[in-house]
């Protein structure tokens, strides 16, 4: 009966025509493989696979590298002596002639390989490396089919490699990197294909950065990034793009070039770089902050509101990063980002910027700004597009938590009544979340003024 059900199992896998069901079938004779291989009691296993990989059917290869990358555990264990020749069983599949799915399976299967790859097995790392070219190749075709599930597996593999200890993809990796760097920088492509390469670009900056120095691939990295940073973005600063998920290293001497053309995507670009770069290497940027700032606050007065978000969105990662500089910077900062919230096409970037430099600000600081701040504010609770009034409420909030105690008292009735209107607010989407942030301002503005007899007078809310 045992060895029926293993025959059986065999049979049914490569005759099985739903591919969820195919897949599933593989993945239960890898679970009986398990049991079976160590004590010898499958010999037809391996030669079946190593039959169906070169079958004349596409699904029967497919199905013969899933159940074998999904034995790896087991075969290494159980077949040591025979691992050379289980390692080359992946390089026919990956340029298989007609199935792209053949192929991306490999190479997913492939990702699966190298985890059992030890650093001494050189053999088996020169046979893996002259693999990657074709690797790349079998990305690429799924990006031009349009197969971002597909795509996603291959990145995915790629990220794998950079990750492991052992060096597999080092006798390629510019080719890796300007692979990557040519996906992102490639406008035809969907912007979710070009993401999962600048995706894997970073990891690439983040896991592999003394060999992307040893190689002279600095360069070639920030001209691609800063090119893509020149690229338009969604008008709502929540929303994915290219631009945004490119990470910029050691940008600085290009910064300078582009934040002096002409052509505003150029500065904006520059602007938006500086302020990731803050970012993502505060320690390595902050020695050389005086000689960014003119950057910024130029940029703030820029003539494009481009420009003018994202030296807004740049202030922001600063003052998270950088607090004391950002503080003492506050007479040229408070009065210039202010200025924006008046500006209609700047105004939720700039409430962020606001939000980020009261946060590093003390209380005798805000204070000396607390009056103008609020002159601008208040008003803007009843005329703001609805989707910036939780933004204009949360700003007031963080204006009175971080202001000394008692200096909000002023501004506490006027500001409750305009708020706690929103407290009754019903429905779901912009209403919920203006409803959340009003809720939580208001026991801010109270904890504000210390007064309990002020709540008081607000009985229909506290209801």
């Amino acid at each position: 009966m045992r060895d029926a059900i293993k025959a059986r199992l065999l049979e049914i896998v490569v005759s099985e025509p739903v591919p969820i069901t195919r897949h599933a079938i593989a993945r239960v004779i890898s679970e009986v493989a398990e049991y079976e291989l160590p004590e010898k009691a499958w010999p037809q296993l391996l030669g079946f696979l190593i039959k169906a990989r070169d079958s004349p059917v596409a699904h029967e290869r497919e199905v013969a590298i899933l159940t074998l990358s999904s034995l790896m555990d087991t075969i290494v264990d159980s077949y040591a002596e025979n691992l050379p020749q289980i390692y080359a069983l992946f390089a026919k599949p990956l340029q298989d002639p007609e199935s792209l799915e053949v192929r991306v399976t490999t190479v997913q299967a492939l990702g699966r390989v190298a985890e059992y790859i030890e650093v001494d097995e050189e053999a088996f790392i020169a046979s893996f490396q002259a693999m990657i070219p074709q690797m790349l190749v079998v990305i690429g075709q799924t990006l031009e089919a349009g197969d971002e599930n597909a795509a996603k597996k291959g990145f995915d593999t790629l990220e794998t490699l950079l990750i492991i200890e052992v060096p597999l993809i080092n006798a390629h990796f510019t080719q890796v990197v300007e692979f990557n760097a040519t996906i992102g920088n490639n406008k035809s492509l969907d912007k979710s294909q070009r993401i999962m390469a600048l995706n894997c670009l970073l990891w690439t900056v983040k896991f592999k950065k003394s060999k992307i120095a040893s190689m002279d691939l600095i360069k070639p990295i920030v001209d691609s990034l800063i090119t893509i940073g020149a690229e338009d973005k969604p008008e709502d600063p929540e929303d994915d793009s290219v631009a945004r998920v490119a990470v910029f290293p050691a940008l600085y001497s290009r910064i300078q070039e582009c934040f002096r053309s002409t052509n505003p995507t150029l500065r904006n670009a520059a602007v938006m770089a500086l302020g990731v770069t803050v970012a993502g290497c505060s320690l390595f940027i902050q020695p050389h902050i005086e000689q960014l700032w003119p950057f910024i606050d130029t940029g703030l007065e820029d003539s494009d509101p481009r420009v003018r978000r994202a030296a807004c969105t740049a202030l922001s990662c600063i003052c998270k990063m950088l607090v004391d500089k950002c503080a003492s910077r506050h007479q040229i900062l408070v009065p210039r980002v202010s200025a924006l919230l008046n500006d209609p096409a700047c105004q939720r970037n700039a409430m962020t910027a606001l939000d980020g430099l009261l946060e590093v600000l003390d209380d005798q600081t805000i204070g000396l700004y607390l009056h103008p701040l609020m002159e601008r504010l208040v008003p803007m609770i009843d005329s703001a597009p609805p989707k910036l009034k939780g933004t204009v409420v949360g700003a007031i909030g963080s204006a009175a938590y971080y202001a000394a105690k008692g200096a909000f008292e002023p501004y506490f009735d006027i500001c409750m009544q305009r708020i706690t209107p929103f407290l009754s607010l019903k429905g779901e989407g912009d209403e919920q979340e203006l409803r959340g942030v009003a809720r939580d301002t208001v026991g801010t503005l109270a904890s504000a003024v210390c007064r309990q007899g002020k709540i008081q007078t607000f009985p229909g809310w506290l209801s």
